[in-house]
């Protein structure tokens, strides 16, 4: 349906084509699985990301994304009560200790494991050290089905607040500690070095197309030409352009 939309070269009918099939397929969701809206809308998401034209869809929805997310935000601070951070305190000192200490260590901690660069692990690290509208909407059904009762969400919209707001600090101590632990531990100068060269690339990118290939940097009409006979002739290649025509299918 996007290929379809995409050919009428409409920049408008196209956001609207990306809308109205992302809410259709959260409707649907809710219906089928019998679940809320906010997690069919995260599923519709996920069923869009396959499509080839999802990059272009992603950015034709950024501003819908901005202006959502503010009502979102609203909306989930309108039912915290500020009156835990003076009642719990230490519970709340917890919760963000957890939130932003335990989670971005364990995350440092795989990404290492898997043989990624020492400054790949800490971004991955810092970036997790927060929790965001998933971690609401969790909640929110928690509190709906009782299984969570509403100082236990209340203390989670507190840690998500302290994390979220103490976030862009935590980013600046990333290359400090970068060094110091380059510095202090061969352990870590050990684990970063690592042994398969195709280690960064996507999941979704099998190794043997990257192996042996040619890169096309530029897919105009000369790139396009070059990528041709180099496929009939089953060469394997990569791609690098600035911006993707909806209309041109690169494989």
């Amino acid at each position: 349906m996007l290929w379809h939309v995409a050919s009428t070269k409409s920049n408008e009918l196209f956001t609207l084509g990306v809308v109205a099939v992302a809410v259709g397929i959260a409707y649907g969701a809710a219906i089928q699985f019998d679940v809320s809206f906010a997690l069919s809308t995260f599923f519709s998401g996920m069923v869009m990301r396959e499509s080839s034209l999802s990059h272009p869809a992603a950015q034709e929805s950024l501003p819908f994304r901005d202006a959502f997310s503010v009502l979102f935000f609203v909306s989930v601070g309108m039912l915290f009560d500020p009156n835990i951070l003076l009642e719990e305190p230490l519970r709340v000192l917890v919760v963000a200790a957890i939130i932003i200490l335990g989670k971005s260590l364990v995350a440092f901690i795989l990404v290492l494991i898997f043989r990624y660069p020492l400054n790949t692990a800490l971004t991955v690290a810092v970036s997790l050290s927060q929790i965001g509208e998933l971690s609401f909407i969790l909640a929110s059904l928690g509190l709906t089905t009782g299984l969570l009762p509403l100082e236990g969400y209340s203390l989670i919209l507190a840690g998500a607040f302290i994390s979220i707001t103490l976030n862009p600090l935590i980013f600046q101590t990333a290359e400090p500690i970068q060094h110091w632990i380059r510095s202090r531990s061969r352990l870590a100068r050990r684990l970063e070095r690592a042994n398969d060269p195709l280690a960064e690339l996507p999941i979704a990118v099998t190794s043997n197309y990257v192996t042996n290939h040619v890169v096309i940097v530029g897919y105009g009409a000369v790139g396009k030409r070059v990528g041709d006979i180099l496929a009939k002739k089953g060469i394997h290649l990569v791609v690098v352009d600035h911006v993707v025509d909806h209309n041109r299918e690169i494989v």
